[in-house]
């Protein structure tokens, strides 16, 4: 973690990595809503990542779903259609600096079930909430950060238990430099 001196007390102030990536504007955030998801076509989002040595620190920040909703991020998809690009944002609104990652929602794969390989399942909506926040009391950003492949697509999918069920989900990456 870098660390720097504060001015009026000199004691050492110390910042943690996503926060420093923010200030230095490699810290990137989008976000997706669809209000009619139905069970025979579920929501999907990809996600790309850059043939380069700049790996994305990923993390899912929210999901919502205001019936009951699986949510699945699966790794190496074979897709039919790539779908439309979403607009990134750099979490330091003064920064210029965009990321190699793409995002793109409607994407469709290739039938029959070519999702790829399940990484993660989450569920919104059974207890009434509809909310899924993976911020818990307790835990540390890293134990939740996945560093995504380079040169790899990954999809995030909603699928709902009922017709017509609005979905929204957040994410966010810090582009990091591999040191190795």
């Amino acid at each position: 973690m870098p660390t720097e001196k504060d001015r009026a007390t000199q004691n050492l102030v110390v910042t943690q990595f996503g926060s420093q990536k923010v200030h230095d504007g490699d810290h990137f955030f989008t976000h997706g809503c669809d209000e009619d998801v139905d069970t025979g076509s579920p929501k999907y989002w990809v996600i790309e990542t850059p043939d380069t040595t700049t790996w994305a620190h990923f993390l899912v920040d929210e999901l919502y779903s205001d019936a009951g909703c699986k949510w699945e991020l699966f790794e190496d998809p074979t897709l039919d259609a790539a779908g439309n690009s979403l607009v990134v944002f750099n979490n330091n609104r003064n920064s210029a600096a965009t990321s190699g990652v793409t995002v793109k929602e409607d994407c469709t794969t290739q039938a029959p079930n070519n999702d790829g390989t399940l990484l993660i399942c989450w569920r919104t909506g059974d207890t009434g909430t509809g909310f899924f926040s993976p911020s818990r009391s307790g835990d540390a950003e890293g134990e939740r950060v996945m560093i995504l492949k380079q040169n790899e697509q990954y999809i995030l999918k909603a699928t709902p238990d009922a017709d017509d069920t609005a979905v929204y989900m957040q994410i966010s990456w810090a582009d990091h430099e591999d040191e190795a």
